[in-house]
């Protein structure tokens, strides 16, 4: 099965890839994107990197699946509390083609992370990203943190 899903992951990223840059530039003339406003907790949301296409092809199965989890990884993944605030980092596969929003949800002792798509796009393209929030925590409180 992980052997399945690895060769799958090849041959998508293989042919996606082929055109990447002829699909970015037509959508960045065309797409409108979505009204967003996120909490007013959140201080920063931004991507920081991506892998290149070298990079992707060399993930394996068992590692895309870590990616796609709810849990966080404590080999690529970041969750600082400091005064006041809350750093989360840590990487994700993407759909290539969504312009993404950074947004969190809050209920009780949870706080999840949520990615809202600000486009209708839809292409075979899979990035992996790394995502970095900043979050007010003015009570400091200890959250359980998941990915939406």
């Amino acid at each position: 099965m992980k052997n399945k899903l690895f060769y799958f992951f090849s041959i998508l990223m293989i042919t996606s890839c082929t055109h990447k840059n002829s699909i970015k530039e037509n959508l960045s003339e065309k797409v409108t994107l979505k009204e967003f406003t996120p909490n007013e907790r959140i201080i920063a949301f931004k991507f920081a990197e991506s892998f290149t296409d070298d990079q992707i092809s060399k993930i394996s199965g068992d590692d895309f699946v870590i990616l796609e989890s709810k849990n966080f990884n404590p080999k690529t993944d970041t969750i600082k509390y400091t005064k006041n605030e809350i750093y989360i980092s840590y990487l994700d596969a993407l759909t290539g083609c969504v312009q993404y929003g950074g947004d969190i949800i809050i209920k009780n002792d949870s706080l999840i992370l949520h990615l809202i798509p600000l486009n209708d796009i839809a292409c075979t393209e899979m990035t992996v990203d790394r995502m970095i929030y900043r979050i007010k925590n003015p009570k400091n409180i200890r959250y359980k943190i998941g990915k939406h």
